[in-house]
């Protein structure tokens, strides 16, 4: 919560205090330092919980991972990604996979991109599927980005995102009528883009929040909250 409220000295205050720390604890840690793009001290706080005896899970290592991509170092996200199975036992999942496609993607290393994809001993999903279109409307790789998509339209023909990237692939290469057709596709279909939200769960009950929403009985006291959390100085 202090991580998401971009309030770095007091997650670590209460990581600090906390005793007997498990995988869970060691990888929340790990996971605010890597959002905050804090990538050495991610690799110093992994080999510290390794010190310490903690074994990580596949979540550890998709915060590892990722973290890699702010240094740049693609050699050393295999590293830890081969480690994985190797020194910890521990079967990649298809969080991993989709994190080492997006980061290739990012480093514009489509191709390779492709070929782990390929590789991959699980079906790749729409995560995986989806890091690398997304890759590929980025740096305007048509071919790939078609290829890709057309996959993502059987597995989900009816989802807005995977008309949005192929469309906003084509614009990248400067065929804009193809990205409007795309688009005008959508609305023939009634394909639409879904709304941003966020949502918790509360006593087994999931509450789901849009932008402005209103509609929870307890709003006034909500929004009261965030606004003393927007006083004290946290991004909310």
């Amino acid at each position: 919560m202090y991580a998401k409220c971009r309030s770095l000295p007091d997650a670590c205050q209460v990581f600090q205090e906390i005793k007997n720390k498990n995988v869970v604890i060691w990888t929340a840690m790990i996971a605010t330092y890597q959002q905050h793009g804090r990538a050495n001290r991610v690799v110093e706080l992994f080999d510290e919980m390794l010190g310490e005896g903690v074994k990580p899970d596949h979540i550890t290592f998709v915060c590892v991972i990722s973290a890699c991509g702010h240094t740049g170092h693609v050699e050393r996200r295999y590293d830890y990604f081969n480690s994985m199975k190797k020194a910890h036992g521990i079967s990649p999942g298809i969080e991993n996979h989709a994190c080492m496609v997006d980061l290739l993607g990012r480093a514009g290393r489509l191709d390779e991109a492709k070929k782990f994809v390929e590789s991959m001993p699980l079906k790749p999903d729409s995560t995986v599927l989806g890091a690398l279109v997304e890759a590929c409307a980025h740096y305007g790789n048509l071919d790939i980005g078609r290829e890709v998509a057309e996959r993502l339209f059987e597995m989900g023909p009816d989802r807005a995102g995977n008309h949005v990237m192929l469309s906003n692939t084509h614009a990248r290469n400067g065929m804009l009528r193809d990205a409007d057709k795309i688009r005008r596709l959508m609305g023939i279909k009634g394909v639409k883009k879904d709304a941003a939200c966020s949502w918790v769960d509360v006593k087994n009950s999931t509450f789901v929040f849009t932008g402005n929403e209103r509609s929870h009985p307890r709003t006034d006291e909500i929004y009261e909250m965030l606004r003393k959390l927007d006083d004290l100085g946290y991004e909310v």
